[in-house]
C-alpha cells in the first residue's frame, strides 16, 4: 500500500476493501473517498487534499511522472464500464466508454476521429488550480485514468500522448488505434 493511500485509510478520507470476484485470482484493492459524518464534504478540502497528495507526490518520489501515471491507470481501470463477461468490445465501443467516463470526471470531453486514430479534446480540467502548481503529476494521473480505462476494456487502442493545455485550459489526448503508447 502505497503510503499517501495509507494516510487516507487511516484518518478517514478514504476507504479500502478487496474488490468482490467471481473469477480466480487475488482481489483487487479498491480505494474509495468517504463523506463526513453530515454525508457531505466541502470543495474547498477536496481542491486541498488534492494539492497536499500532488505535493507530496511530486516532492518525495524520484519519478512522480511515472508514479502518477501507475495511480491513474488504476482507476481508470476501476472506474471504467467493463465489458460483458466472455464478450468483446469494438475499438469505437472502448472509446466511447473512456469518453464516457471521463465526461463524467468532469472534461467536458469532444471526441474527434482521424487518420490516426481518435483525438479526445478535454475542455475543462476539474484539477486546474491543482495542474497550475503541479502539472508533471496531474496531467500524467489524467493520461494514466485513460490508459487504464483503454485497458480494462480490453479494445486494441492506446493513449499514444497528452497534451497539456494546447490552448488556454483545454487538453489532448491522442488515441492510436494499433495500441502502442509513447509516452506524454
Amino acid at each position: 500500500l502505497p503510503i499517501y493511500l495509507g494516510v487516507l485509510v487511516e484518518v478517514g478520507l478514504v476507504s479500502a476493501q478487496a474488490e468482490k470476484r467471481t473469477r480466480p485470482g487475488r482481489p483487487r484493492i479498491v480505494y474509495e473517498p468517504t463523506i463526513d459524518a453530515q454525508g457531505s464534504a466541502e470543495p474547498g478540502g477536496y481542491r486541498l487534499l488534492a494539492q497536499v497528495l500532488a505535493s507530496y507526490l511530486a516532492g518525495s518520489e524520484p519519478d512522480a511522472r511515472e508514479r502518477a501515471e501507475e495511480a491513474g491507470k488504476l482507476w481508470g481501470r476501476h472506474l471504467v464500464e467493463r465489458p460483458a463477461p466472455l464478450t468483446s468490445l469494438s475499438a469505437s465501443e472502448g472509446v466511447d466508454r473512456v469518453v464516457r467516463l471521463i465526461d463524467e470526471l468532469g472534461f467536458r470531453p469532444q471526441l474527434e476521429v482521424d487518420e490516426d486514430g481518435y483525438t479526445v479534446l478535454m475542455r475543462r480540467c476539474p484539477f486546474d488550480e491543482v495542474a497550475g502548481a503541479y502539472g508533471q503529476v496531474v496531467c500524467q494521473v489524467h493520461l494514466g485514468l485513460v490508459r487504464g480505462a483503454l485497458e480494462e476494456t480490453g479494445v486494441s487502442v492506446g493513449a499514444d500522448w497528452l497534451e497539456p493545455h494546447r490552448e488556454s485550459h483545454e487538453c489532448v489526448v491522442h488515441l492510436l488505434a494499433s495500441g502502442e503508447a509513447h509516452g506524454c
